[in-house]
């Protein structure tokens, strides 16, 4: 029988598709940062030690005065951080020798003279000026004419008064203290009290509701030469007395610059001599430790000066304006600004009293302060970033079909028998059939 084979067939291979990658997107979120809120800015109490906060932004006023040229009406204010003059109004009247306060945030400039110089007695006035934050305003007079005096703010009871403390009253060197009323509505007492000596040209204080007054000159001109004496004045008892010091003893002077700081009063440089033509400046700086009391002397100016004027910054440093050496009549105006820091006196670089080629003597120096502690300052918004999600991969997985081979039949070869004598007939087998295995691959499955 013919042999028959069953054809071999393979499946076919199939691979399933490979799954997508998905990276998931990244979001960022916005930072917000709060608005920063600063407080309404206040003027801080006055404390038992005298000592300003560290965060406190000072401005100082810097009113009239005179110069090469005679009394002049600038006035302008120094921002104590960056240092630097804005010019405000001018003073209605070029003056130099009055007194300023500051009371409720309102600057006052209170008498002053005319006159151009140290050694004249006479060109008083007795209007007070209230500086209204863009121009000059007329206040209520004082009850008569005055400068070269002494002025600070006491309370008594509930009631803070401002005082008028010796000076030049009507041409004449006095002794009389006078009272006045805040918001200066009025004067209330001309002779409130009495100084155990009259003097001019002094500088004063006030510590603790307690005014002090130190040196001067106690007749006009420097006649019989300046002062060395210090008095302590209580508003409340209207008593003055001399006082007499436990340890030190002020260096006699007239217009000295004064400044009160850390509790204790400064008195900075001023002048001695006999007569108003032979003043000698001098740089000697001394305090008044109401406790004691008593007087310490400390490191020296760097330079020389009386009519100068004194101010202490927000900081806690003491600045020195100005001032004068040699003769009220032919001196030199001193343009240099001297900064006291850590018990040493330089000079303030850039920063001049006046301009850079005329100095100012006998301004009037007035501070206002200022703390941002009423303020909130807003929160910091939060940085919020998306998270980034990055999807699985997914490779679908390969099924290759399994090959399936038909098995082979052979047919069976079957032969006649022969007979003699008759033709034999030949039978040829019947062929095998041949099986063809039927080969279907499987299909593999794709994820």
């Amino acid at each position: 029988g013919t042999s028959s084979t069953g054809t071999s067939s393979t499946g076919t291979t199939s691979t399933g598709t490979s799954g997508t990658t998905s990276t998931g997107t990244t979001s960022t979120g916005t930072s917000s940062t709060g608005a920063s809120s600063m407080g309404t800015t206040s003027t801080p109490a006055s404390s038992t030690t005298g000592v300003i906060p560290p965060t406190v932004l000072g401005r100082l006023y810097l009113l009239g005065g005179t110069n090469s040229t005679g009394c002049t009406t600038v006035s302008r204010y120094l921002d104590d951080i960056s240092l630097v003059y804005t010019t405000i109004a001018p003073l209605p009247v070029a003056l130099r020798g009055g007194a300023g306060l500051v009371y409720n945030g309102s600057v006052y400039y209170l008498g002053g003279s005319k006159a151009g110089d140290l050694a004249t007695m006479s060109g008083a006035q007795s209007t007070v000026y209230r500086y209204t934050g863009t121009s000059w305003a007329t206040s209520t007079a004082l009850q008569s004419q005055r400068f070269d005096f002494g002025a600070a703010l006491a309370t008594v009871g509930s009631t803070t008064y401002a005082f008028a403390v010796g000076g030049v009253l009507s041409g004449a060197v006095t002794d009389k203290i006078a009272q006045m009323s805040m918001p200066n509505t009025g004067n209330v007492n001309s002779v409130y009290a009495t100084l155990q000596q009259a003097r001019y040209g002094h500088a004063t204080g006030v510590i603790d509701n307690t005014i002090y007054v130190c040196g001067g000159a106690k007749a006009a001109t420097l006649s019989g030469g300046p002062l060395a004496s210090c008095e302590s004045f209580n508003a409340v008892t209207k008593v003055t007395a001399t006082l007499t010091f436990a340890s030190g003893s002020l260096v006699a002077r007239a217009y000295p610059a004064s400044v009160v700081a850390d509790g204790v009063m400064y008195v900075i440089g001023g002048c001695n001599g006999t007569t108003a033509t032979m003043m000698t400046a001098i740089s000697t700086v001394q305090y008044l430790d109401p406790v004691g009391p008593r007087i310490v002397t400390i490191a020296s100016l760097t330079t020389a000066r009386y009519g100068a004027v004194a101010l202490v910054t927000g900081t806690g440093d003491i600045l020195v304006f100005g001032g004068q050496a040699g003769s009220p009549t032919a001196g030199v105006h001193i343009t240099t600004v001297e900064r006291f820091r850590g018990n040493v006196w330089t000079v303030v670089s850039g920063l001049s009293a006046g301009s850079a080629s005329n100095g100012v003597t006998s301004m009037v120096a007035v501070a206002t302060y200022a703390t941002f502690t009423t303020g909130s300052t807003g929160t910091s918004g939060t940085t919020s970033t998306g998270t980034t999600s990055t999807g699985t991969t997914s490779t679908g997985t390969t099924s290759t079909g399994t090959t399936s081979t038909g098995t082979t039949s052979t047919g069976t070869t079957s032969t006649g028998t022969t007979s003699t004598g008759t033709t034999a007939t030949t039978s040829t087998g019947t062929s095998g059939t041949t099986s063809t295995g039927t080969s279907t691959g499987s299909t593999g499955t794709t994820r």
